[in-house]
């Protein structure tokens, strides 16, 4: 393995002939306020690329923030627009040509940087037609001079071939995907390279999930770099464009700086064999959800990555935390504790899927608060699965169709809702059984009839099989738990939305005449 000094500097250059930034800023759930102070601190440290979206709101203040610099004092290196490099995302692809053109237009004029260096569409939703006809309105753009260049992203090798069969006049350059040593995307990054298709990897951190994890720690401490930076380089050695994310002057500083060591090759693979298809990318479909459901309420609601912001009384303007996929052990003593406070005190808290997947570390008052614990995924009865479902989601697969069961119909989250109803997701197991315990009331069940690696005796007490429920945590706070939300699909469904509005409309409050007794 050639040795790199990976750099702010160093540049891919792509199937068009172009090179662009291999370290870029990923702009996804920062606020305009922050992209504004951020912005400025990258580009003086050195960053030139940066990754917006439509869906991330933030288009305005990204490109007023790069505009603002380079006609500033702060400038010194003299950098030109052409010097950055922008790219920024369609929101939702869509059957009708002329809405997503105006779509692409729009977004080159709310940037005011004259152009988009690269625009992908954001995800494969919509179908087929959709897709083409989106990407049709792409090429059309980069003829048109509005776009410098097109990708894609979430896309799977399915939706790559599609697209390239359909004999495109200009094919996409970058596929942008979830990529990091616990989700490596083998497949689609082999079926991306046949195609001369570049990988840009977003969330290369997974997000902070597995910063604690002891292969990281180990290898870090071997290397005399942070876990961020590990997982960086990994992606780089990789040949991958990497994303990473901050708010912080210092994390963006750090985040960049792996020009001083290399992962052996013997490292690699044994980062490499950390995949567990940790899948993170509905996270900003899940906070997309949230603030419409906040705009329609007009409530308040704020987001973060960063733990660290768990300090006795740091939420203290909120009344309801939510989870929204958070797993492993995020949370030091410190900052447990002041969870605990919040809780006590009356602060509600509504959880997500992988909310319910959390480490050992993390003390026995919040398994109690969650109810369950994730142990495995269930081996659901394909019985109920069409002919069209098993062939988009065959045996083996965590994402699976089941039947979901409404057990309490008169509940918020739940009220309305189909008594039977097939859902696709990705099912959890627990390791505990919240129907047993009095403590907690059990909104919907699955139907699944049987459990990987567990005694009939075990299955007996799994059965029912509950997937969402609540309680009143220490008789003070009230406590939402989900298990559906995996699925990017779902943050779209109307099912979904109303449950996860009905889960926020109870634990805030909002539903008046709502009790608390079972």
């Amino acid at each position: 393995m050639a040795t790199n000094k990976y750099t702010l500097a160093s540049r891919v250059t792509l199937a068009n002939g172009k090179a662009i930034p291999q370290i870029q800023l990923g702009l996804y759930m920062m606020s305009g306020k922050e992209a504004t102070k951020t912005i400025p601190w990258a580009l003086g440290a050195g960053y030139r690329g940066f990754d917006c979206a439509q869906m991330y709101h933030n288009e305005r203040e990204a490109g007023k923030a790069i505009r603002d610099y380079l006609h500033s004092s702060e400038n010194t290196q003299g950098l030109k627009r052409e010097d950055i490099f922008y790219t920024t995302k369609l929101a939702s692809n869509g059957t009708s040509y002329d809405s997503v053109r105006r779509s692409i237009k729009e977004s080159v004029n709310v940037s005011g940087l004259g152009y988009v260096d690269l625009f992908l569409l954001h995800s494969p939703y919509g179908g087929k037609e959709a897709r083409l006809t989106s990407w049709k309105a792409v090429e059309d753009a980069i003829t048109d001079g509005e776009v410098k260049m097109g990708g894609v992203s979430n896309y799977g090798s399915a939706h790559i071939e599609e697209l390239m069969a359909s004999r495109p006049r200009i094919a996409p350059v970058i596929n942008q995907i979830e990529v990091h040593p616990f989700n490596t995307q083998v497949g689609i990054r082999e079926t991306c390279a046949k195609h001369n298709i570049a990988i840009e990897a977003y969330a290369p951190l997974a997000r902070g999930m597995r910063m604690k994890h002891p292969k990281i720690l180990a290898l870090a401490k071997k290397h005399g770099c942070s876990p961020a930076q590990l997982f960086v380089r990994w992606s780089l050695q990789h040949e991958m464009i990497t994303l990473p994310k901050s708010v912080r002057k210092d994390r963006l500083v750090e985040n960049a700086s792996v020009a001083d060591f290399e992962i052996s090759e013997e490292d690699l693979i044994a980062m490499d064999d950390l995949d567990e298809n940790l899948v993170t990318d509905c996270i900003p479909h899940g906070i997309h959800l949230l603030e419409s459901i906040d705009e329609r309420k007009g409530w308040t609601v704020g987001a973060t990555e960063d733990s660290s912001v768990f300090t006795n009384g740091s939420f203290s303007e909120y009344t309801t935390l939510v989870f929204l996929s958070t797993t492993g052990n995020f949370l030091n003593s410190s900052e447990s504790a002041a969870l605990e406070e919040f809780l006590l005190n009356g602060g509600t808290w509504l959880g997500i899927h992988a909310a319910g997947d959390f480490g050992d570390e993390l003390p026995a008052w919040y398994n109690k608060l969650v109810g369950g614990q994730f142990r495995s995924h269930p081996c659901v009865n394909d019985s109920v699965c069409s002919d069209e479902q098993l062939s988009r989601y065959p045996p083996g697969g965590n994402i699976r169709p089941d039947i979901v069961t409404i057990q309490d119909a008169d509940h918020p989250s739940t009220a309305g809702l189909p008594t039977s109803q097939n859902r696709t997701d990705e099912w959890y197991a627990y390791k505990s059984n919240v129907a047993h315990d009095v403590h907690y009331t059990v909104l919907a069940t699955l139907e699944e009839t049987y459990i990987d690696e567990i005694t009939p005796a075990e299955f007996e007490h799994m059965d029912p099989h509950p997937i969402s429920w609540y309680s009143l945590y220490e008789g003070v706070s009230r406590a939402f738990y989900t298990g559906t939300g995996h699925a990017n699909e779902s943050y779209a469904e109307e099912y979904f939305i109303r449950h996860v509005t009905g889960g926020l409309e109870w634990v805030t409050g909002a539903q008046t005449g709502q009790t608390l007794g079972r």
